[in-house]
């Protein structure tokens, strides 16, 4: 009965956050002190700001979500954020970085079984000088099944406000749970989340690069698609 109480809420707040949002530092110091059992509040703060280069805030057709830089090309930027965020993407869609530029953007592709889309932004949009600025985000996709219940997380929510964006902690309960309204298994977690975080990037103490959010209830249960599956889907839409 609880399964199905939270799979229903799942769908609830997935037209939720549909409808409202369309929705470095050098980190071995780090790594050290939590193997240790030495996590602190500095530490969640530092892994914060490490990742803060790599978030980005999505603007389509008046509605806006979150999304990570995921890769560097040659001539592209690619940024990955929920299919159901690219919906509402035009032609006068764009994305605006941590450091409040703002560059037009287009839909490079969707995943045809996952909720994971990707953009490109043009590197030409940019100045050179910038571009040192911004880092994609950190996949290690070997760390995701190295975690274990209630393991520390956190969200970037860069949307509501990009030039003050905040940090929203949360603990694993399972990191592969079906959930029949998304047809796959999913990242579970409980965190507090807003309209507007949907695409946001979950981080791991260390700021790897863990799931992507694309649901949350009420009840501080969270929904996100794995970082090995969002790889795997970036490989198809390449070719």
């Amino acid at each position: 009965m609880k399964k199905r109480m939270i799979q229903c809420l799942l769908c609830i707040s997935m037209t939720f956050l549909t409808a409202f949002s369309y929705g470095t530092e050098d980190t071995d110091d780090l790594k050290t002190s939590v193997i240790a059992g030495e996590t602190s509040q500095t530490d969640e703060e530092q892994a914060f700001q490490n990742v803060l280069c790599s978030c980005v805030r999505v603007q389509g057709n008046n509605h806006y979500g979150s999304g990570s830089i995921y890769d560097f090309l040659d001539e592209d930027i690619i940024i990955v954020t929920n299919r159901h965020v690219l919906q509402y993407f035009d032609e006068n869609s764009y994305v605006t970085f941590f450091d409040g530029r703002k560059v037009e953007t287009e839909v490079l592709g969707n995943s045809e079984s996952f909720d994971v889309g990707f953009l490109s932004v043009p590197i030409e949009k940019l100045p050179e000088e910038v571009l040192y600025e911004y880092k994609s985000v950190r996949t290690d996709i070997s760390q995701y099944d190295k975690l274990t219940k209630n393991d520390f997380f956190f969200m970037v929510d860069m949307a509501s406000d990009a030039a003050n964006p905040q940090k929203y902690s949360g603990n694993v309960v399972e990191i592969r749970k079906y959930l029949s309204d998304y047809d796959a298994e999913m990242f579970y977690g409980d965190a507090y989340t807003k309209p507007g975080m949907s695409g946001c990037g979950l981080f791991d103490i260390y700021g790897n690069y863990i799931a992507m959010l694309s649901g949350g209830t009420q009840y501080l249960e969270v929904a996100a698609v794995p970082a090995d599956v969002i790889a795997e889907e970036y490989e198809k839409i390449k070719k």
